[in-house]
């Protein structure tokens, strides 16, 4: 096996340890001993847990930045294109909650760092996205793009609290507040369009993300 399969194989194995178990739960031994190979070869990989940390949210957030880009490229539809972002968001919480939220939790330096490397994507995939939409008529005239962008990352990041991982009737609320503050922003003649899909999309927004 080469070093760069070697490589891979520990970031697949440790993202899925790290988000069972926590970033703080796991040691290194663990990962060798799950893995079958020795602390040798660990290290010589990773020069430390940190370093194996690093690598993991340098892989999460490509995998993320990767559906996005790909819905970008393929939904047309301002709308449809701010829910497919917002559930793949929804989506990706779901699926790598713990490590994500440890890692912003017990290793902030790591955490910033991986952020000046990406960078808040979702920020500027939306305001593109609304911005796109401004320009093509479809939001009202009085909408302010950046506090459009700022409402909406803020409710996703109340999505992110781990608080709400077992309230599914809140996260709904969430969701649902989501969608009526897009529509809102939509002009006349866009919710013309817009309604005639209005379930189509709610139940985008609301189906199960599992």
């Amino acid at each position: 096996m080469s070093i760069d399969e070697t490589r891979n194989r520990i970031i697949e194995s440790s993202i899925e340890l790290f988000n069972t178990d926590g970033c703080k739960g796991v040691t290194m031994d663990q990962i060798a001993v799950q893995m079958h190979i020795s602390k040798r070869t660990l290290y010589e990989t990773f020069a430390n847990k940190e370093d194996l940390i690093f690598s993991c949210l340098t892989e999460v957030h490509r995998r993320i930045g990767q559906e996005r880009l790909d819905i970008y490229t393929k939904a047309h539809d301002p709308l449809l294109l701010s829910i497919y972002l917002i559930k793949s968001s929804f989506i990706n919480n779901n699926r790598y909650a713990k490590l994500l939220n440890d890692a912003e939790r017990y290793y902030p330096e790591l955490n910033d760092k991986i952020l000046k490397v990406f960078g808040d994507k979702f920020s500027t995939i939306m305001r593109n996205v609304l911005t796109n939409a401004a320009e093509k008529g479809d939001l009202h005239s009085t909408v302010d793009i950046d506090n459009a962008v700022k409402m909406i990352s803020l409710s996703m990041k109340r999505l992110y609290n781990s608080e709400l991982a077992n309230k599914p009737d809140v996260q709904s609320a969430i969701k649902n507040s989501i969608f009526i503050y897009l529509r809102g922003m939509l002009s006349i003649e866009a919710l013309q369009r817009y309604d005639n899909r209005e379930e189509e999309f709610r139940n985008l927004l609301l189906q199960n993300e599992n």
